[in-house]
């Protein structure tokens, strides 16, 4: 998390949590998950798919909002286990990858098909 400045509101998660929770991989408990679309009226003027999820730690003490938007890409869960080994997030606009979606998401181990590409990413801390 601590080199995830490109995240929305990844500072204020970082001083709502102890120090050793500052890891993607402790969320790995998917308690919601919602894939919606909307029109863009301001920047593409098409629609555009968003996902949100609700994260939380193996002792459901913390519970993370994150939310993608624009995003392309593929989502497959176990869901006889409701839990995978947490997120990757990574920047690649840095690298000279296109600008439109420059931040791929990925499960932490491949234990979930969870390959997403997305324009921007959102955090916020919910009270448990």
């Amino acid at each position: 998390m601590k080199n995830s400045q490109w995240v929305q509101g990844i500072d204020k998660l970082l001083e709502q949590l102890p120090e050793e929770y500052h890891h993607w991989h402790l969320f790995g408990n998917v308690l919601s998950f919602n894939f919606d679309r909307y029109f863009d009226c301001e920047k593409k003027f098409e629609e555009i798919a968003c996902i949100t999820m609700l994260l939380t730690d193996k002792e459901y003490k913390y519970i993370i909002k994150v939310q993608l938007n624009d995003v392309v890409g593929d989502v497959h869960f176990n869901i006889d286990n409701g839990f995978f080994t947490g997120l990757q997030m990574l920047d690649i606009k840095k690298n000279g990858y296109e600008t439109d979606r420059g931040f791929i998401v990925s499960s932490f181990e491949m234990d979930s098909e969870l390959s997403i590409e997305c324009e921007s990413i959102s955090v916020e801390m919910l009270d448990n």
